[in-house]
């Protein structure tokens, strides 16, 4: 499992926590699209730890992303995480289950999409 489950602005930072059943260690990625930032698809790194996640992303100064819906996409990819974490979702995911498994050419990943208006 892999959940948003808190997205707030505090100031210029995004605050984004999140639950997951992945093992300790695991890394998520994030890709953050904002129409109007210049730095679109940003990618940011996350270890989950004892099943939670927290990622803190600096907003542009200028407050232009006001008003404006975004796409926030938290992704964990068995290719990117250390040896432990593979042993125990496989190589290529072949263990990953439920809903929010995505199969693709390298094999599963577990996906989270949302649209969020700020």
């Amino acid at each position: 499992d892999l959940r948003i489950t808190e997205v707030s602005v505090k100031g210029h930072k995004l605050h984004i926590r999140g639950e997951t059943d992945l093992p300790e260690g695991s890394v998520l990625n994030m890709q953050l699209r904002l129409p109007g930032w210049d730095n679109p698809g940003k990618g940011i790194k996350v270890h989950a730890n004892s099943h939670r996640f927290f990622i803190q992303v600096d907003l542009p100064k200028k407050k232009e992303w006001q008003g404006k819906l975004f796409q926030l996409k938290v992704n964990f990819r068995p290719g990117d995480q250390p040896d432990h974490v593979k042993v125990k979702v496989g190589t290529k995911g072949e263990k990953l289950q439920g809903p929010k498994v995505k199969v693709r050419k390298e094999g599963k990943e577990l996906e989270e999409n949302r649209l969020i208006l700020l």
